[in-house]
């Protein structure tokens, strides 16, 4: 049939519908549109949740800004316009549902209004018109140029609108996790074919069960405001109560006095409203605020339970905006304070006797701090320094409270520290760390912890003081020139005899435990062993060059197992984190990583390092690289991120870097065998401190080589020409 018909159709089904709409919106006030007063017409979310018609939100449309008329929120429209904000797919099924029922009445089988003769079958939800198949009325509307992308709803069956895609005019059937967005079937094996999607069906349960998991924080923020309000609302009336309580003994005191204290007391009334009206009003604006957040936590809440009624594609269209809009509310309700601003007494003491003033008003009020500033907290000190620092506890205003009395208690560790109040709303804090590492300070002000707590203190021995060595160890037998050496959890310690291919064991008072290996290229023999490691279990892994392989020995000393064959060309330092074995192979330039049964991982350093000798992590990874007498320091999966020393002979400077050791906190030791010292880098690679010079007395290295440092602040020195393990601490107790 000619287009213009349908034409005619569209224009007198207008003027059919708003007469339908008059009808419905007489009792259907929840169809209504707030702004329009009509029923809804491709209702549009606002950012708030609150909704209208799409017409009436472009004529509040004002630069690209719209301000919902409920809660007077401001949002930024899209750049497609109002017609690119979400639908209320549920209010729009509501009203399409009403429309047929209104207009089939008591008929069961409504009559085509096109043709007149047949019985319908499908409804035009846009031009409100019954169509029959007979004649084909239903067919010819929906291929009319003008009502293709009509609404058809079949009669007796409600069906969701099915969405199509604008470019192929398909079906959308696929949802695309990665664009986030409805897909047809050309599209996901086109521009999609890479991406992560799924039919509709089955990304909507998924989706369906992810929402469901959002909104249990929500409802605890909406029971928290809920709370809150109740106990505002009790402080609120207690307040209220209390202008009664006062304004009556007021009153009842000073009807016994005389007519000429009347203006006294009428004085005292009006100074007791204005106190009381104070403080009601502090807590009146409390209030409002989080009914406020109630309001949007509940209209959220709301928009889910909308999205619950939608067809899959429905919802999956909406989801992100309302996501986007829990987690800023969520944010909002964690953000605002629930607590009362201040609690208020007043009170009316009457004088005395016969004075001509016969009483008076006292009210206190007790500020609850909302807020606290750490002031004077260092991010780092040494062991067995005094750290003192203030915690100011401030107002709903943003102000240091004026007096004490808060409770505020602080932990380290989980152990008390001392806390004194200056009455003033700060407290001093004082504390003695007895240990280095990351220690985390709690605070705890009135049962609460407060935001940013806890906060993390790097605890550092001072080394800055080393200069001679607590103990020398070269008794240990027939012990050769050490090389490497690596400290245990416990305390224990081995080191490699590098002439004599043997590793010593020694316990955590540096006395021998027993020797491990011989010379040879047999299980359980060495051959030309450079680097020792315990991991977390006091399994011992050695790098042995000259059998080209790393063993891993029992803490008894068995050997458990090999590997590394084929892979390991020329090893030497060696060192094992997280379940993982880091070998520096020379003639590689690299640094082999393996897991802890033996299985090749990949490799680090390609292409920056010439000479890797030794490697040690905390958080990073670091290697001494002797070619380039430097240090390079990488990230534990192998990316570089700097390198640090400054090549030369003078106290400070590097000349040939071998052995390496990180500490707790970060600081790292290197030894210089070319300029016979040690030197110490803090975590950001600057030169702390440096000492020993070449010779053979106490303090004095010849070549030192491997290098290990313990928690407890000991470090332990390969002094290798001079054949001696030196041991050194920031703890200067000589005991050689």
């Amino acid at each position: 049939r000619p287009s213009k018909i349908c034409t005619v159709w569209v224009c007198t089904a207008r003027i059919r519908k708003f007469s339908i709409m008059s009808d419905i919106c007489k009792v259907i006030d929840n169809l209504t549109c707030a702004l329009c007063k009509e029923l809804y017409k491709d209702p549009k979310y606002l950012p708030c949740h609150h909704f209208y018609c799409a017409r009436c939100l472009q004529q509040l449309e004002i630069q690209s800004k719209i301000r919902c008329p409920e809660c007077r929120n401001e949002c930024t429209v899209p750049e497609g316009g109002v017609k690119d904000l979400p639908n209320n797919f549920y209010i729009n099924h509501l009203v399409d549902e009403l429309i047929i029922k209104h207009k089939v009445g008591n008929q069961e089988n409504p009559k085509c209004e096109v043709c007149r003769k047949e019985y319908a079958i499908a409804f035009c939800s846009d031009c409100t018109l019954f169509l029959c198949d007979a004649y084909d009325c239903n067919k010819f509307h929906q291929n009319d140029d003008a009502s293709r992308v009509h609404h058809f709803i079949p009669i007796g069956k409600y069906k969701p609108k099915v969405l199509r895609c604008w470019e192929h005019d398909k079906k959308l059937k696929f949802y695309c996790e990665t664009c986030d967005q409805l897909v047809c079937s050309f599209c996901a094996v086109t521009e999609h074919v890479s991406h992560c999607y799924d039919t509709v069906n089955k990304m909507a349960t998924k989706h369906r069960q992810k929402l469901k998991e959002f909104i249990a924080p929500l409802e605890e923020e909406i029971s928290h405001l809920s709370n809150a309000s109740n106990t505002l609302c009790k402080v609120e009336e207690s307040i209220k109560q209390q202008a009664d309580e006062v304004s009556t003994r007021i009153e009842l005191y000073y009807t016994e006095l005389i007519q000429k204290m009347v203006e006294q007391k009428e004085q005292l009334k009006k100074q007791a409203c204005d106190i009381i009206l104070q403080h009601q009003k502090a807590v009146t604006a409390q209030l409002k605020e989080i009914e406020n957040m109630r309001a949007a936590a509940l209209s959220v809440k709301k928009a889910h339970e909308d999205m619950e009624n939608n067809s899959d594609q429905e919802m999956l269209s909406g989801k992100q905006q309302w996501l986007d809009s829990l987690l800023s509310v969520i944010e909002k309700c964690k953000s605002l304070n629930t607590r009362p601003v201040h609690l208020a007494t007043t009170e009316f003491t009457p004088s005395e006797g016969l004075f001509p003033q016969f009483g008076q008003l006292r009210s206190t009020a007790t500020p609850i701090p909302l807020s606290c500033e750490i002031a004077h907290l260092p991010k780092q000190s040494f062991c067995k320094n005094v750290i003192k620092f203030d915690i100011i506890t401030k107002d709903s205003d943003g102000l240091q409270c004026s007096r004490g009395g808060a409770q505020v208690r602080v932990e380290m560790d989980r152990k008390p520290l001392q806390v004194r109040d200056n009455k003033n709303g700060s407290y001093l804090v004082t504390c003695f760390p007895q240990r280095a590492g990351i220690e985390k300070l709690s605070v705890f002000v009135n049962g609460q912890q407060i935001k940013g707590s806890p906060y993390n203190i790097l605890i550092s021995h001072d080394y800055t003081s080393i200069s001679k060595p607590v103990k020398v160890v070269s008794n240990f037998g027939n012990f050769g020139r050490p090389w490497g050496i690596s400290l245990s959890k416990n305390g224990m310690w081995a080191v490699v005899d590098y002439s004599n291919s043997f590793i010593c064991v020694s316990n955590a008072d540096d006395e021998f435990v027993k020797m491990i290996g011989s010379p040879g290229n047999h299980e359980n023999q060495l051959e030309c062993v450079f680097g020792v490691a315990f991991d977390d279990d006091n399994h011992l892994f050695v790098a042995d060059d000259g059998n080209k392989v790393i063993k891993k020995f029992s803490p008894e000393g068995k050997v458990i197992h090999l590997f590394g064959q084929g892979k390991v060309s020329s090893v030497r330092g060696i060192t094992v984190h997280n379940r993982k074995v880091y070998v520096t192979d020379k003639s590689k330039r690299c640094v082999l990583v393996f897991d802890t049964d033996g299985q090749y991982c990949f490799s680090i350093g390609s292409g920056y390092l010439r000479t890797p000798c030794d490697v040690d992590i905390n958080d990073q990874l670091h290697v001494t690289d002797s070619s380039n007498h430097c240090i390079y320091t990488f990230t534990l999966d192998g990316n570089y991120l700097r390198k640090f020393g400054t090549k030369g002979s003078d106290r400070g400077q590097i000349g040939k870097p071998l052995g390496i050791a990180t500490d707790l906190c970060g600081n790292v030791f290197v030894t210089d065998a070319m300029n016979h010292h040690v030197l110490i880098f803090d975590k950001d690679g600057f030169c702390i401190h440096c000492f020993g010079t070449k010779g053979h007395d106490n303090g004095e290295f010849h070549t030192p080589l491997g290098i290990a440092v313990g928690c407890n602040g000991k470090i332990y020195v390969c002094d290798y020409e001079n054949k001696r393990i030196q041991v050194f601490s920031t703890c200067q107790s000589h005991s050689i």
